[in-house]
């Protein structure tokens, strides 16, 4: 039998405990969805390809589920602000 007592700092073993209990609770988090979610758009891409599907409109489709899932749009007038 090990009687070994590995030392931590005190409320050390709580965070790690409290830690665990949130990653099984929460669930994935956010960016792990996003990175789902863009994959699953580059798939989709992929066999819209397959599928003989012309490849700017393929490509146009999963470039805008990637910005809906990044939050992200391009808005004409603020990239002619910043030039």
């Amino acid at each position: 039998m090990n009687t070994e007592r590995k030392f931590t700092a005190p409320g050390e073993l709580d965070v790690e405990r409290r830690i665990q209990f949130h990653d099984r609770r929460v669930g994935p988090s956010q960016s792990e969805m996003q990175i789902t979610g863009i994959k699953a758009a580059i798939t989709s891409y992929y066999l819209d390809l397959d599928a003989r599907k012309h490849g700017g409109v393929a490509q146009d489709h999963a470039f805008a589920k990637i910005q809906r899932i990044v939050g992200m749009t391009w808005d004409d007038h603020k990239a002619q602000l910043k030039g």
